[in-house]
């Protein structure tokens, strides 16, 4: 990982009490600190272990944050820019929120760092309450108490946006990203502030997800002990899907399902520039892909995927042409050693 730019701006913003205050700071933080190069990096980790939705900034509402960031860009990223990008955002967040007395505040940090990509990314964190040992020592004896100690607290990373700044560069789609708890309050407030606009359908997502799962390489199948089948990784891809309560594709849980780590396919996913929203309704047609059609009549049994459904197999009234010269001259070479 390489950090070029980070500041932190402290948002003091207490939940169910009205009034936010800003204290920010006018000069960026040692990036060459092993310790800022932790913060980053857990930060950067929980943040890839997350469900990203991916957008672009919306033109037609554009904010304090697309603007700034816009300048910022515009003069080739520099430091100085930087800050007065990280302090015009940052007061905008707190005008936002001063009259909404559910949101709380917490550490908004500017990063700007690299990691497989090139990144520009903002996090709210905050701190948790946990306990420490403490040895204590008198003359005649040593004693442990129990401390509460404040730490920031990763496991809830409350709100974060990353903006590919290459893919910016070159008008990509989903060059943004962002993630948000939506038992948070403060997260509307988040989404509305960074200007995100969806580009993408869940057709779309389904296509990218469906090419994705036919190009990795297949896991191992627990059962067997050997690696699936790309037809039945696939069928079982999409029984998984419609298994759960909320029938949703969830790249965590299927990572964690079927690669055993749950965040494999993020990882694969950032290495390979694979942009999928971590979570969407699964585009019911496309979707069909998956599928093993397996079906018998007239003493005659086919099994086959979805996905060759109209072009390799094809149902023309009664009649079903499959156009395949492998399995004709399969066919021909079996029948001649029944002969």
């Amino acid at each position: 990982m390489k950090i070029n730019h980070i500041i932190i701006h402290e948002l003091d913003k207490t939940g169910g009490i009205l009034g936010a205050k800003l204290q920010t700071y006018d000069s960026t933080i040692d990036h060459n600190d092993i310790r800022v190069t932790k913060l980053v990096n857990e930060i950067n980790n929980r943040y890839k272990n997350k469900n990203e939705i991916y957008g672009v900034f919306d033109s037609q509402n554009p904010t304090t944050f697309h603007d700034s960031f816009n300048s910022y860009f515009n003069a080739n990223l520099s430091e100085v820019e930087f800050i007065k990008f990280s302090k015009l955002a940052s007061e905008d967040l707190r005008i936002r929120i001063d009259n909404n007395a559910p949101a709380k505040g917490g550490y908004l940090i500017f990063v700007n760092y690299e990691a497989v990509r090139k990144f520009v990314g903002v996090f709210l964190v905050r701190n948790t309450l946990g306990l420490s040992f403490n040895t204590k020592k008198n003359k005649n004896s040593k004693t442990f108490n129990i401390d509460n100690v404040k730490h920031i607290d990763f496991e809830n990373l409350a709100m974060a946006c990353r903006i590919n700044t290459e893919a910016f560069k070159n008008t990509e789609i989903r060059y943004l990203s962002f993630i948000n708890s939506k038992s948070d309050e403060m997260s509307k407030y988040f989404t509305r502030w960074i200007s995100s606009s969806d580009t993408e359908t869940n057709q779309a997502d389904t296509l990218l997800f469906f090419k994705l799962m036919s190009e990795i390489e297949t896991p191992i199948n627990i059962e067997t002990s050997e690696k699936y089948d790309r037809v039945e990784f696939l069928d079982k891809i999409y029984k998984n899907v419609y298994s759960s309560a909320d029938k949703l594709v969830n790249i965590k849980n299927i990572s964690e399902s079927f690669f055993g780590k749950s965040d494999f396919l993020f990882d694969y996913m950032e290495q390979n520039e694979i942009k999928i929203n971590g979570e969407f309704k699964p585009h019911s047609t496309t979707f069909k892909k998956f599928i093993q059609i397996n079906v018998k009549a007239d003493k005659v049994e086919l099994s086959f995927p979805n996905s060759i459904y109209k072009t390799v197999v094809k149902v023309i009234g009664n009649q079903i042409v499959i156009d395949s010269e492998n399995l004709a001259r399969a066919i021909k070479d079996r029948a001649n050693k029944t002969d």
